[in-house]
C-alpha cells in the first residue's frame, strides 16, 4: 500500500452516484490490481443511496482510497470527474465508472506501456462489453468484445501520428474509440494544457478526448483489453432512452449539443493552427453534432410535421433567446429538407435493388 505521503503512480478517479447495486464489485476491482502503487479516488455526486457508506467502509480498510463529494448533484460525470482531475497525485490518471470493472492487470498493463514508451496517453482500442452484469474480474475468458473504433487494431504497442492533421482527419472518420476510462493519462500533460470535462452531459468523453488528441504530444495506441463495461439500465444513459417525454428529450439533446459545440469551439480557438482554419473547426463540430442527429431525427420520423414544429418552438427558445422564432423557422427547415433527402436516397436505393 502506499503512504499518504508517498506519491502513487496512478490515480484512479470514480465518480459515483447512487451506485449501490455496482460500486462493490467496482471498488473491489480496482483494490485487486496486480499494480498496487495507486489512489483511488472516489467523488460521490450527493448519492441519495448506500454508495457512500459501502465505499467509506473500504476506506476505513485501505488507505489508498480518499472520497470527496459535490455540493450538490451535478447530474452529469464531468463535474466528479474534474473534482478527482483536481485532487489527484499520480504521476498518471485513469478513470473508471461506478457501475464497470477493470481487468486484473489493468494499471499494470497501461503503465508498461506508459513508461516504456513515455506516452502522455495509453489508449487501448477494445473494452469488454457483456450482457451479464455479475462478472468475474478476476477470468475473462470469453466476454464480448466492443468498440466503436473503424480502424485496423493494433497487435502491439504502436506510437500514433503526431502530425495534427492526421489526427484530425483520423478522429472525422472514427478511427479513435472516444471514451475516457480505457486508457491512461500522464497527469502533467493534462494539468499543463488545462485539458478537463467540459460542461456536456452524456458526450463529455467525446469532447474531452477531442481536446486530447490536438494537444497531446506522444499517443500510444496498445492492444490489450483492460476495461469492463457493464450496461446498467440505471444509468443516466439508458433512462434517457427510456423516456417517453419527447420535450425531455429533444431538450436534453440540444443541450447536449450547444454545449459540446460550445466546448469544442472555445478550445480550438486557443489552439494557433485550428485557429486559423475556420472550416477545420467547421468540420469537427459538424462531426460531433452529426453523432447526435439520430435523436433529433425520430421526432421528424414519428410526429406529424406541426407537432414536430411546435415542440421545437418550445424547446427553442432556452437555446436561441429573442431570435428563437427565426432559429425554429431555421432548425425545422433544415431538418425537414435532410429527411427529405435521406427519404430520396432510400427511394434510390431500392431502385437500384430492383434493378
Amino acid at each position: 500500500m502506499t503512504s499518504d505521503k508517498k506519491i502513487p503512480l496512478v490515480s484512479v478517479i470514480l465518480p459515483m452516484y447512487n451506485a449501490g447495486r455496482y460500486i462493490k464489485s467496482c471498488v473491489e476491482s480496482v483494490l485487486c490490481q496486480t499494480m498496487p502503487d495507486f489512489e483511488l479516488i472516489c467523488i460521490d455526486d450527493c448519492s441519495t443511496d448506500d454508495t457512500l457508506k459501502i465505499v467509506k467502509d473500504f476506506a476505513g480498510r485501505d488507505a489508498r482510497i480518499k472520497i470527496a463529494r459535490t455540493k450538490k448533484n451535478s447530474g452529469a460525470a464531468y463535474e466528479p470527474r474534474n473534482i478527482g482531475l483536481k485532487t489527484s497525485r499520480g504521476k498518471y490518471i485513469a478513470f473508471i465508472d461506478s457501475d464497470d470493472l477493470y481487468t486484473k492487470t489493468a494499471l499494470e498493463e497501461l503503465l508498461k506501456v506508459a513508461e516504456d514508451f513515455q506516452a502522455d496517453v495509453v489508449d487501448t482500442e477494445k473494452i469488454y462489453r457483456p450482457e451479464d452484469e455479475q462478472i468475474n474480474f478476476d477470468d475473462v475468458t470469453g466476454l464480448p468484445i466492443y468498440t466503436r473504433q473503424t480502424a485496423e487494431f493494433c497487435t502491439a504497442p504502436k506510437v500514433e501520428t503526431d502530425n495534427l492533421a492526421e489526427r484530425l482527419q483520423n478522429y472525422l472518420a472514427g478511427k479513435y474509440f472516444c471514451i475516457a476510462p480505457n486508457k491512461i493519462y500522464r497527469r502533467d500533460f493534462l494539468m499543463n494544457n488545462d485539458i478537463k470535462f467540459p460542461p456536456v452531459k452524456l458526450s463529455e468523453d467525446i469532447v474531452f478526448y477531442f481536446f486530447v488528441l490536438c494537444t497531446a504530444p506522444k499517443i500510444v495506441r496498445a492492444p490489450g483489453i483492460v476495461y469492463i463495461y457493464r450496461q446498467n439500465p440505471e444509468s443516466v444513459t439508458h433512462r434517457n432512452s427510456r423516456s417517453d417525454d419527447a420535450k425531455k428529450i429533444l431538450d436534453q439533446a440540444l443541450d447536449i449539443i450547444t454545449a459540446g459545440v460550445k466546448s469544442m469551439d472555445d478550445f480550438m480557438k486557443k489552439i494557433p493552427a485550428l485557429e486559423k482554419n475556420s472550416w477545420v473547426r467547421m468540420l469537427a463540430i459538424d462531426y460531433f453534432v452529426q453523432g447526435h442527429y439520430p435523436v433529433i431525427a425520430q421526432f421528424y420520423e414519428k410526429l406529424p410535421p406541426e407537432q414536430t414544429a411546435n415542440l421545437i418552438a418550445d424547446v427553442l427558445p432556452n437555446y436561441a433567446g429573442e431570435n428563437a422564432a427565426f432559429f425554429s423557422y431555421i432548425f425545422n427547415a433544415f431538418n425537414t429538407y435532410r429527411k427529405r433527402l435521406f427519404d430520396y436516397e432510400n427511394k434510390i436505393r431500392e431502385l437500384q435493388r430492383g434493378g
